[in-house]
């Protein structure tokens, strides 16, 4: 295994708890703790997610290990930070890098394997079997089979007031009445 793409290796033991890692011992006959450092990418309910579930669950469940979440911010601009900070981790040609596991958009898929950041390990994971979204395989256009674990998929929807927007892009135009906001029509 390749050193320098093993920070989503960890994730297969986050996700079906078969994590059997060790670090240094803290006193003679203590079991040695280990820190797991999980960034996340997204908005603030994804910190909480990392503080408030994922990090206790796995601690409740293997008590040597601890779970620091580090937020990098919403959208692309939050996991365009996780990827320079792999970037310049790569290219110091360090042994071991900071970042163990890391929850990230779409995008960073694209410049992560374009520099050969990631580790395939996917497919080693139990509950691989399971998963049926087509971005398992896919993401942008640049093929991820084995190296992502897709989470969940988010959506955006663009809402208009036809009386404040008169003239709404063409693509629009017609896409449907979605209900009524104080009397007045909302399309989107």
């Amino acid at each position: 295994m390749n050193l320098k793409r093993s920070l989503f290796s960890l994730l297969v033991f986050l996700l079906v708890g078969g994590m059997a890692i060790a670090g240094g011992a803290k006193e003679a006959g203590e079991k040695p703790q280990v820190k797991l450092v999980y960034m996340t990418a997204g908005d603030v309910n994804m910190l909480a997610l990392g503080q408030n579930v994922i990090g206790p669950q796995l601690a409740a469940k293997y008590p040597d290990i601890s779970v620091m979440t580090v937020h990098t911010g919403p959208g692309n601009a939050g996991s365009q930070r996780i990827y320079e900070k792999l970037d310049a981790e790569n290219m110091s040609n360090k042994e071991t890098w900071d970042i163990d596991v890391a929850k990230v958009h779409q995008i960073f898929l694209k410049w992560a394997m374009e520099k050969d950041l990631l580790l395939p390990y996917a497919k080693e994971i139990d509950t691989w079997q399971y998963i049926t979204s087509p971005f398992a395989k896919s993401s942008l256009g640049v093929n991820v089979e084995g190296y992502v674990m897709p989470m969940f998929h988010s959506q955006t929807a663009l809402a208009y007031n036809p009386d404040y927007v008169k003239d709404p892009p063409p693509e629009l135009r017609g896409a449907g009445r979605v209900g009524k906001s104080q009397s007045r029509e909302v399309r989107f």
